[in-house]
């Protein structure tokens, strides 16, 4: 699969990964940094990594996809994908073969999109694009899988979207509640509405904390 975003990740996190000797404190003391549970690794976080995040974000997508978590899409599709922004996941699942439709109240080329501005490419063709709100597009496509990647945590957008949506299975792309993606209402319909059927581990940015998570609707 060709992924040019989980590319330019790894090589970003490769460059600025070290492994300090167990004594050591010096690197306290010249980089802001997180620990890396898993190999006592740290993370290098000049100042600059933010700004590395927002190009690569705006470039590609909030969220960075792997082999298993396309893997996960394609089992559960056709989909209906809502608030696809550039469409960069979208193109992955219809290079591995699956059949997605794509929605969107403004497509980042639009340069109507808050979330991509200054994006001169986008990877699903424009007139392609399902021009609509997320609760429209889940309403009108609810015998798809409903795909949404990092649904924004203000206004009710994705608690109206979840609502209007009357299929039986979500692929959620973000934070747990009190995180940044989901308002209250959508992660309180997940909670109460829906079963979480399991998981996919994403590589993500430092103080980032975001899953697939997959639900089906539990029986009334």
């Amino acid at each position: 699969m060709n992924n040019p975003y989980l590319q330019e990740y790894q090589a970003w996190i490769k460059e600025h990964t070290f492994y300090p000797s167990k004594n050591d404190t010096s690197y306290l003391h010249r980089f802001s940094y997180e620990k890396c549970s898993k190999d006592g690794s740290i993370w290098n976080l000049p100042c600059y990594e933010y700004n590395i995040r927002e190009q690569l974000t705006k470039k590609y997508s909030w969220a960075i996809p792997t082999e298993e978590a396309i893997t996960t899409l394609l089992k559960y599709s056709p989909i209906i994908e809502v608030g696809a922004g550039t469409g960069y996941w979208a193109s992955l699942v219809k290079q591995a073969g699956g059949d997605i439709v794509v929605s969107d109240i403004a497509p980042p080329i639009s340069r109507k999109n808050i979330y991509h501005l200054g994006v001169k490419h986008q990877f699903w063709p424009i007139n392609e694009y399902l021009i609509a709100t997320g609760d429209e597009a889940a309403a009108a496509f609810s015998e798809r899988t409903l795909f949404t990647c990092w649904p924004p945590f203000e206004g009710g957008y994705a608690g109206n979207m979840l609502r209007a949506y009357s299929g039986n299975t979500v692929i959620y792309v973000g934070e747990g509640q009190n995180g940044c993606t989901g308002d209250d209402d959508f992660h309180f319909q997940l909670a109460e509405e829906w079963n979480w059927i399991g998981s996919v581990y994403l590589p993500s940015w430092p103080s980032v904390h975001d899953y697939m998570m997959v639900y089906h609707r539990k029986e009334k």
